[in-house]
């Protein structure tokens, strides 16, 4: 399924959605018609259609390759393949998947690179901070010299899509090396960003938690944001992206249910793409940051807090650019939350929270 009687072009996707209710697996084509930007999708069991052709304007054409992850109407779907060969030879060559690894040498430079990313048109599907012995990145990155530079401290590995990523990236090492990429790294991808073995880096002490919220991630503002953490003297001390689908929006948020009048909103926003959580440490962190933060309205945040994070980054009180913990009690809770208990993944690759250890911030 390409193109119409009309000429219109469409393309089309496999996709798959976890039914927590039924505990089932659901599989579905969906078609992203060029022409105006709208959606359709078909029950592949069933043999019947599941959604009206309609605008959706949250999903975009360069949201759907292989292994990425979209939300559609409170439904979090996973691109299992190309629906038809027209679309694979369409698209493939233009989402192909490469790995980029940022090295310990490099730490300061983070966001940078991030921002170089997204700056070339390439997006980040999967991303995560972690430390390597030696052993393990001679296993991983075995005919590279300068094994070092993968152990002297915390590395962030990425799964980037684009087209032709290693000659985007390539000036990023024209004065110091600073990035390993390999475009042929599928296994390495799958040690480094799938393998929930890999501890994380968090410490949950003296810590707060910023998360970089979906709406900035697809504007590219991440790697500006994380550039800024940096310059102002903050700790990152652990980092991972994550799709929330709304149960954990709502868990995570429940402290704010009936308390905040976007509430509802909010959790929407959380999951309607990646969002990035961050692990920040420090004395009286969860003050200091939140006042770096600057207010949750973005338009108070410009007049009194005009240097802060939402008044250079948030557009409304809704898509603010950020959250970050409010009291200092929850800072470990909130870090507890992303890089203990949603490390747990199924089969399909969805995270989702295990039963219990969370049991609110307050409660």
């Amino acid at each position: 399924m390409n193109v119409g009687p009309d000429r219109e072009i469409k393309y089309s996707f496999r996709m798959e959605w976890y039914d927590t209710q039924a505990e089932v697996v659901r599989h579905y084509l969906l078609i992203y018609h060029e022409v105006d930007h709208t959606i359709e999708m078909f029950d592949l069991k069933n043999r019947r259609t599941f959604l009206k052709r309609c605008s959706y304007p949250s999903v975009k054409l360069s949201d759907l390759f292989v292994g990425s992850q979209i939300n559609v109407y409170a439904r979090q779907l996973k691109v299992l393949d190309y629906g038809d060969d027209y679309t694979r030879n369409k698209l493939a060559a233009k989402q192909s998947r490469n790995l980029v690894v940022v090295r310990s040498n490099a730490y300061k430079s983070i966001g940078s690179v991030i921002d170089h990313l997204y700056g070339q048109g390439m997006q980040v599907a999967k991303l995560r901070m972690m430390r390597l012995s030696e052993n393990e990145a001679m296993n991983i990155f075995g005919g590279q010299s300068d094994i070092k530079s993968f152990t002297l401290g915390p590395i962030v590995a990425m799964e980037v899509v684009g087209e032709n990523a290693e000659n985007k990236i390539a000036a990023l090492n024209e004065s110091e090396n600073m990035v390993y990429v390999s475009s042929q790294g599928d296994m390495q991808i799958k040690h480094l960003l799938e393998n929930p073995k890999v501890p994380s880096t968090a410490q949950f002490d003296n810590c707060t938690v910023c998360v970089i919220r979906p709406h900035s991630i697809m504007s590219g503002a991440a790697g500006a944001i994380i550039d800024s953490i940096l310059k102002a003297g903050f700790e990152i001390s652990a980092m991972q992206m994550f799709n929330l689908d709304r149960t954990s929006a709502e868990e995570f948020l429940e402290v704010y249910k009936g308390v905040v009048a976007e509430f509802n909103s909010l959790c929407d926003g959380l999951t309607t793409g990646a969002s990035l959580a961050l692990e920040i440490r420090g004395q009286n962190v969860v003050e200091s940051f939140r006042d770096f933060a600057g207010p949750v309205d973005p338009e108070v945040a410009r007049m009194i807090r005009p240097n802060s994070l939402r008044a250079e980054f948030g557009e409304d009180k809704v898509q603010n650019a950020i959250h970050c913990t409010d009291l200092p009690e929850d800072g470990v809770l909130e870090s507890e939350y992303f890089f203990s208990i949603l490390q747990k993944t199924d089969k399909i690759g969805f995270n989702r929270p295990v039963v219990s250890t969370y049991t609110g911030y307050r409660k």
